[in-house]
């Protein structure tokens, strides 16, 4: 069975032709669809007032009580409003909060749209600079599109001037770590990046960016970069050297642990040529350990950004994917199919 229908836009029609669907099938079963009713009136002040659908079984509307004699609640009506309440994005909520604010885009190093060609040396996740203004406020969001990096500023801005979680729009990751704080990391990695790299067009392409950012109590102010890295490859089996001549890792995560590692030598080196090893130094990250050693400051905390997902099968399978009835028989993907492999992070 063929229903048509006609409107003045595509979702009228797609009314019109469900209307009549459902009028052929409730004339065979005895019944008739109930009309729609007026227009509702926009321009009007009174509250619009919502009766319970017709359009509803017998069985439906009269419900026999349940076993206290309490009446049971009659389920919604088809055409009802909704019960479930529409979560509004950050920029919605941004534009409610603060009318007449205004955004601002350009390239990801700052250059206007209007430039010949955009700068090679951006990385894809921060192609895109988006800064709105708030009470003599700047708030800056990257991102691959235009549309993600709005999305990211407006979310700053929220989460700083009004101190909303945004939960729904974007989850914070299992350790807690508030979102502010991690795309400042990223934030702080790049601009390190692209400076570091500006006029250098041949060593700019690179795949993979890590870095490793220290902050003292999880606080924005204060936050510095320790150690900038790109790489993606491993020297093979073949040329690898066992007199240590040769950097076998070349991945950006291992690179990054290296220069982590020879910071944390350089604050030893403080205490070694201290003229009391065992007074904590005011401007080292380490501080001496009653028992014989050193440790971090209780109030540092080292944050790893990496660019894309780590290494293994987690950045080549989906687990939103669809289960097919056929097992994958490719050989190679078979059997290592849902591990990730983990690229030397043990000990510092």
């Amino acid at each position: 069975m063929t229903f048509e229908g006609w409107g003045h836009s595509k979702r009228d029609a797609r009314a019109s032709a469900a209307r009549t669907c459902l009028s052929a099938l409730l004339a065979r079963a005895g019944r008739v669809l109930p009309n729609p009713g007026p227009q509702p009136d926009f321009t009007s002040d009174e509250a619009p007032k919502y009766p319970v659908s017709e359009f509803q079984c017998i069985e439906t509307k009269i419900q026999p009580p349940d076993g206290n004699g309490n009446k049971a609640t009659p389920p919604p009506g088809l055409f009802g409003p909704a019960v479930s309440p529409v979560l509004k994005s950050p920029i919605n909520m941004l534009y409610e909060t603060y009318p007449g604010i205004t955004f601002h885009c350009s390239f990801g190093d700052g250059s206007p749209l209007d430039t010949a060609q955009a700068p090679v040396t951006l990385s894809h996740s921060m192609r895109f600079k988006v800064v709105c203004q708030i009470k003599y406020q700047k708030f800056e969001g990257y991102g691959s599109s235009k549309k993600l990096a709005k999305l990211a500023a407006a979310r700053a801005a929220l989460g700083e001037m009004c101190e909303k979680t945004m939960s729904h729009a974007r989850p914070v990751s299992s350790d807690g770590l508030p979102q502010l704080l991690a795309d400042h990391v990223a934030k702080l990695v790049n601009e390190k990046f692209n400076e570091m790299m500006r006029g250098d067009l041949v060593h700019s392409k690179r795949k993979v960016l890590a870095g490793i950012v220290m902050t003292i109590d999880n606080k924005l102010e204060g936050a510095k970069v320790i150690a900038v890295t790109t790489g993606t490859k491993c020297v093979s089996g073949e040329h690898m050297s066992v007199r240590g001549r040769v950097v076998n890792d070349c991945h950006a995560e291992v690179a990054a642990r290296r220069c982590l590692q020879r910071h944390l030598y350089a604050q030893l080196l403080m205490y070694a040529n201290s003229s009391n090893p065992t007074v904590a130094i005011p401007e080292s990250d380490l501080e001496p350990v009653p028992g014989g050693g050193y440790q971090l400051k209780p109030d540092r905390q080292l944050h790893l950004y990496v660019s894309t997902a780590p290494c293994g099968d987690g950045r080549i399978f989906s687990p939103h994917e669809h289960h097919e009835p056929e097992p994958d028989r490719h050989p190679n993907r078979w059997a290592s199919r849902g591990y990730v492999y983990f690229i030397g992070f043990h000990s510092i």
